[in-house]
């Protein structure tokens, strides 16, 4: 029994240990006796994690990579429960936000060691993200454990949009015969 005597519909445990599940229940009583048991409720003495840091956003020839720290190395000493994933959010062209659960999919156990995603650009100028050559790239990141989701963290750093791709070929190649020939020398036009 952890108390009796509570008159008012709440109660707050304290002196628990961090990280531990507990199990609840309650029982009222009056002056006929005890009732039944209530439901029993499952909590771990915990919190959310704080927010990540700002993610930077790196660009190389055809990805994006993002890259973030964990809010915390020890995230069961700090929070009281391990960081289970991560949900990591991309703003579209109309500046709305969403998660990239295709390329980011925060819950891998690779993402979450490596605290890094790599999102082809192709995926970005296609809808619905639709960013367009020369946008910036600005992604949140939120960390999640057994409590719940940390706040958002600061938008990243924004890297361009820069789609590489090998040029059209030229069109309409013909001799140019405006150019004084000799015998030395041919011109050409596109």
């Amino acid at each position: 029994m952890i108390a009796s005597g509570i008159i008012v519909k709440s109660y707050t445990v304290t002196g628990l240990i961090t990280g531990k599940t507990y199990r609840f229940r309650l029982e009222a009583r009056n002056s006929i006796g005890y009732s039944n048991h209530s439901n029993v409720v499952q909590a771990i003495a915990a919190v959310a994690p704080s927010a990540p840091a700002a993610p930077s956003t790196i660009r190389d020839i055809n990805d994006i990579y993002i890259d973030w720290s964990s809010p915390s190395t020890t995230s069961a000493a700090t929070y009281g429960a391990e960081i289970l994933g991560y949900k990591i959010f991309i703003r579209w062209q109309d500046g709305t936000y969403t998660e990239e659960k295709t390329h980011c999919d925060g819950s891998s156990a690779v993402i979450i060691a490596n605290t890094q995603c790599v999102i082809p650009i192709t995926v970005l100028i296609a809808s619905p993200y639709s960013l367009l050559q020369g946008s910036s790239i600005y992604a949140s990141v939120v960390a999640y454990n057994a409590v719940g989701d940390s706040p958002n963290s600061d938008v990243g750093n924004g890297a361009l949009v820069i789609v590489s791709k090998v040029p059209d070929a030229p069109i309409n190649l013909i001799r140019d015969v405006m150019v004084t020939l000799d015998k030395t020398k041919i011109s050409f036009k596109w």
